[in-house]
């Protein structure tokens, strides 16, 4: 059962996200603040009252944003994360956002399948992050 992401179940997500070998370092107050600045834009899939799949949408009011598009290994062959991200990208659409950008971990080859079977370009770019201090 897909349904929208909510701040109730931020802990099961990044219980998720850290069984995989693609842990987050996000935090349960980033995810809140993303998920109330970006109403409708990010979604679970549930079995069993259990979190199975993610996905986390924003934008930034010119271009949308991809995270944490994750499904439980027992869940993979399904088709859970290709619906999970077409529910985001119907959010971003009906927000006016058509152009949509996801940063994948280099060395992830099945992520790399997944974006490109469903048409996503590579770009190769160079990216730089900086974490700011409080």
């Amino acid at each position: 059962m897909l349904r929208e992401f909510t701040t109730d179940d931020i802990e099961d997500a990044i219980a998720l996200w850290c069984s995989t070998r693609w842990a987050s370092a996000d935090t349960s107050s980033e995810i809140e603040n993303l998920l109330l600045r970006n109403p409708g834009l990010s979604w679970v899939a549930a079995s069993d009252d259990r979190i199975v799949g993610t996905v986390l949408g924003g934008h930034d009011g010119r271009r949308g944003y991809i995270y944490h598009l994750v499904v439980a290994d027992e869940f993979h062959g399904f088709g859970l994360g290709g619906q999970l991200l077409e529910k985001a990208l119907e959010g971003l659409k009906k927000q006016g956002i058509l152009k949509c950008h996801v940063m994948v971990i280099d060395g992830n080859p099945s992520a790399d399948f997944f974006w490109a079977k469903r048409g996503w370009k590579k770009q190769v770019t160079s990216q730089y992050s900086l974490f700011l201090d409080a």
